[in-house]
């Protein structure tokens, strides 16, 4: 929501638009998966910061993201985790 909010603002996208988009934004919202924060992905996304030199809100997605991942029973179970930054690629 902050993101459409900030491009209303900035008149990237017409008031009909944000409208749109925060009514599609709530009701997709019934399908997210809630991860509380938890000691445990505090402690995996320290780890991850010092890894990967990443943002700490960054780490708290990619650590609640692997938490998920290990949670899966299914064998065919899988998660895809996108990203998207302006810096250049982390060399692991």
């Amino acid at each position: 929501m902050a993101t459409l909010s900030r491009k209303r603002k900035a008149q990237d996208i017409a008031a009909s638009q944000f409208r749109q988009k925060a009514l599609e934004l709530e009701d997709d919202w019934k399908h997210f998966i809630q991860m509380h924060m938890s000691a445990e992905t505090v402690d995996i996304a320290k780890e991850l910061t010092k890894k990967l030199s990443i943002r700490g809100a960054d780490a708290v997605h990619l650590a609640s993201a692997l938490i998920l991942k290990n949670r899966f029973k299914e064998k065919n179970d899988r998660l895809i985790f996108v990203a998207s930054d302006h810096e250049s690629p982390v060399q692991q």
